[in-house]
Protein backbone atom coordinates (compact mmCIF):
# COMPACT_ATOMS: atom_id res chain seq x y z
CA UNK A 1 0.00 0.00 0.00
CA UNK A 2 1.34 3.29 -0.78
CA UNK A 3 -0.06 6.57 0.08
CA UNK A 4 0.75 9.78 -1.53
CA UNK A 5 -0.13 13.33 -0.82
CA UNK A 6 -0.05 16.00 -3.11
CA UNK A 7 1.13 19.31 -2.04
CA UNK A 8 -1.59 20.70 -4.78
CA UNK A 9 -4.12 18.81 -5.91
CA UNK A 10 -5.99 21.65 -8.14
CA UNK A 11 -2.79 21.38 -10.54
CA UNK A 12 -3.12 17.20 -10.76
CA UNK A 13 -7.13 17.84 -11.31
CA UNK A 14 -6.53 19.80 -14.77
CA UNK A 15 -5.23 16.43 -16.15
CA UNK A 16 -6.66 13.41 -14.83
CA UNK A 17 -4.65 11.16 -12.44
CA UNK A 18 -5.87 8.01 -14.41
CA UNK A 19 -4.08 9.36 -17.66
CA UNK A 20 -0.82 9.29 -15.53
CA UNK A 21 -1.54 5.75 -13.86
CA UNK A 22 -2.67 4.17 -17.49
CA UNK A 23 0.47 5.71 -19.26
CA UNK A 24 2.24 3.74 -16.07
CA UNK A 25 0.64 0.76 -16.15
CA UNK A 26 0.90 0.52 -20.30
CA UNK A 27 5.18 1.02 -19.76
CA UNK A 28 5.45 -1.67 -16.71
CA UNK A 29 1.80 -4.01 -17.51
CA UNK A 30 1.39 -3.25 -13.88
CA UNK A 31 -2.26 -4.71 -13.65
CA UNK A 32 -2.20 -6.04 -10.24
CA UNK A 33 -1.42 -2.58 -8.88
CA UNK A 34 -4.54 -0.52 -8.26
CA UNK A 35 -5.23 3.18 -7.46
CA UNK A 36 -7.68 5.27 -5.45
CA UNK A 37 -8.28 8.99 -5.57
CA UNK A 38 -9.19 11.06 -2.67
CA UNK A 39 -9.58 14.42 -2.27
CA UNK A 40 -6.04 16.04 -2.42
CA UNK A 41 -4.39 12.16 -1.51
CA UNK A 42 -3.81 8.52 -3.77
CA UNK A 43 -3.30 5.21 -2.54
CA UNK A 44 -1.34 2.81 -4.73
CA UNK A 45 -2.08 -0.76 -3.36
CA UNK A 46 -1.53 -4.65 -4.50
CA UNK A 47 -1.85 -7.57 -2.73
CA UNK A 48 1.19 -8.59 -1.15
CA UNK A 49 1.14 -11.89 -1.97
CA UNK A 50 1.42 -11.61 -5.45
CA UNK A 51 5.17 -12.45 -7.23
CA UNK A 52 6.93 -9.48 -6.98
CA UNK A 53 4.32 -7.24 -5.46
CA UNK A 54 6.55 -4.67 -3.78
CA UNK A 55 8.49 -4.28 -7.55
CA UNK A 56 5.69 -3.15 -9.46
CA UNK A 57 4.12 -0.88 -6.54
CA UNK A 58 7.40 1.06 -6.35
CA UNK A 59 7.79 0.53 -9.99
CA UNK A 60 4.56 2.93 -10.17
CA UNK A 61 5.12 5.04 -7.48
CA UNK A 62 8.49 6.04 -9.72
CA UNK A 63 6.65 6.28 -12.53
CA UNK A 64 4.06 8.29 -10.90
CA UNK A 65 6.43 10.71 -9.18
CA UNK A 66 8.44 11.48 -12.15
CA UNK A 67 5.51 12.17 -14.21
CA UNK A 68 4.06 14.79 -12.03
CA UNK A 69 8.01 16.37 -11.96
CA UNK A 70 8.32 16.53 -15.83
CA UNK A 71 4.54 19.10 -15.78
CA UNK A 72 5.12 22.59 -16.17
CA UNK A 73 4.08 23.31 -12.63
CA UNK A 74 6.07 20.50 -10.99
CA UNK A 75 3.92 18.79 -8.26
CA UNK A 76 5.53 17.30 -5.51
CA UNK A 77 4.43 14.91 -3.15
CA UNK A 78 4.83 12.50 0.07
CA UNK A 79 4.15 9.17 1.00
CA UNK A 80 4.84 5.85 2.44
CA UNK A 81 4.58 2.08 1.87
CA UNK A 82 3.23 -0.50 4.18
CA UNK A 83 2.34 -3.41 4.43
CA UNK A 84 -1.34 -4.58 5.79
CA UNK A 85 -4.73 -5.60 5.58
CA UNK A 86 -6.84 -3.41 3.49
CA UNK A 87 -10.10 -3.28 2.39
CA UNK A 88 -11.07 -1.21 -1.31
CA UNK A 89 -14.10 -1.37 -3.61
CA UNK A 90 -15.30 1.46 -6.14
CA UNK A 91 -16.22 3.74 -3.04
CA UNK A 92 -14.76 2.82 0.14
CA UNK A 93 -11.08 2.54 1.43
CA UNK A 94 -10.02 1.57 4.90
CA UNK A 95 -7.76 -1.15 6.73
CA UNK A 96 -4.73 -1.13 8.90
CA UNK A 97 -2.32 -0.60 5.65
CA UNK A 98 -4.07 2.45 4.78
CA UNK A 99 -4.12 3.84 8.66
CA UNK A 100 -0.22 2.95 9.00
CA UNK A 101 0.77 4.20 4.98
CA UNK A 102 -1.49 7.55 6.20
CA UNK A 103 0.36 8.05 9.81
CA UNK A 104 4.03 7.09 8.07
CA UNK A 105 3.05 9.76 5.45
CA UNK A 106 1.78 12.59 8.13
CA UNK A 107 4.95 12.16 10.44
CA UNK A 108 8.22 10.19 8.57
CA UNK A 109 8.00 11.39 4.47
CA UNK A 110 8.62 15.07 5.69
CA UNK A 111 10.22 15.87 2.54
CA UNK A 112 8.66 15.25 -1.18
CA UNK A 113 9.26 11.55 -0.87
CA UNK A 114 8.13 8.27 -0.68
CA UNK A 115 9.34 6.31 2.37
CA UNK A 116 9.19 2.49 2.31
CA UNK A 117 9.01 0.46 5.28
CA UNK A 118 12.35 -1.49 6.59
CA UNK A 119 9.82 -4.38 7.49
CA UNK A 120 8.27 -4.26 4.10
CA UNK A 121 11.05 -4.72 2.38
CA UNK A 122 12.16 -7.61 4.51
CA UNK A 123 9.15 -9.52 3.77
CA UNK A 124 8.58 -8.66 -0.12
CA UNK A 125 12.05 -9.44 -1.02
CA UNK A 126 11.39 -12.99 0.06
CA UNK A 127 9.06 -13.19 -2.34
CA UNK A 128 10.66 -11.72 -5.11
CA UNK A 129 11.95 -12.84 -8.27
CA UNK A 130 15.69 -12.89 -7.30
CA UNK A 131 16.40 -11.13 -10.52
CA UNK A 132 14.55 -8.10 -9.40
CA UNK A 133 16.31 -7.86 -6.20
CA UNK A 134 18.88 -6.21 -7.54
CA UNK A 135 17.22 -4.31 -9.44
CA UNK A 136 14.33 -2.78 -6.62
CA UNK A 137 17.94 -2.00 -4.56
CA UNK A 138 18.65 0.77 -7.11
CA UNK A 139 15.19 2.20 -6.79
CA UNK A 140 15.09 2.15 -3.15
CA UNK A 141 18.05 3.88 -1.25
CA UNK A 142 18.77 5.00 3.00
CA UNK A 143 17.61 8.94 2.61
CA UNK A 144 19.91 10.58 4.74
CA UNK A 145 17.66 10.23 8.02
CA UNK A 146 18.28 6.27 7.57
CA UNK A 147 14.33 5.80 6.10
CA UNK A 148 14.41 3.87 3.08
CA UNK A 149 12.83 5.97 0.06
CA UNK A 150 11.87 5.53 -3.56
CA UNK A 151 14.24 7.38 -6.01
CA UNK A 152 11.92 8.71 -8.46
CA UNK A 153 14.65 11.43 -9.46
CA UNK A 154 16.60 8.83 -11.16
CA UNK A 155 13.50 8.54 -13.54
CA UNK A 156 13.31 12.07 -13.83
CA UNK A 157 16.82 12.27 -15.02
CA UNK A 158 16.34 9.88 -17.49
CA UNK A 159 13.86 12.28 -19.01
CA UNK A 160 16.11 15.54 -18.36
CA UNK A 161 19.36 14.73 -20.79
CA UNK A 162 19.97 18.80 -20.76
CA UNK A 163 19.55 19.25 -17.43
CA UNK A 164 16.78 22.12 -18.08
CA UNK A 165 13.89 20.37 -16.25
CA UNK A 166 16.27 20.00 -13.01
CA UNK A 167 16.68 23.43 -12.80
CA UNK A 168 13.53 24.19 -13.41
CA UNK A 169 12.45 22.08 -11.06
CA UNK A 170 14.79 23.48 -7.95
CA UNK A 171 13.31 26.88 -8.98
CA UNK A 172 9.69 25.92 -8.64
CA UNK A 173 10.45 24.35 -5.65
CA UNK A 174 12.13 27.14 -3.93
CA UNK A 175 9.55 29.76 -5.44
CA UNK A 176 7.51 27.44 -4.06
CA UNK A 177 8.77 27.20 -0.87
CA UNK A 178 9.10 30.82 -0.25
CA UNK A 179 5.61 31.95 -0.97
CA UNK A 180 3.71 29.24 0.63
CA UNK A 181 2.67 27.72 3.75
CA UNK A 182 4.38 24.35 2.09
CA UNK A 183 7.85 25.08 3.82
CA UNK A 184 5.68 23.69 6.71
CA UNK A 185 5.18 20.32 4.98
CA UNK A 186 8.42 20.27 3.09
CA UNK A 187 11.51 21.58 5.39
Amino acid sequence: MSFANHATMKQIVRKPINGIYHNCRSVFDLDQVKIKVMSDSICFYVDSSLQNALYALVQTCRYFQSDLLCRDSPVLVRGAVTKGLLYADDHLIFGQGFVDAYLQEETNAIYPRIIVLDSVLDVAKQSMDEDLIPVLNVFIYHDSDGRYMIDYLDSFDGHDTTGRRREKLYRYIEDTLARSSLSKLYI
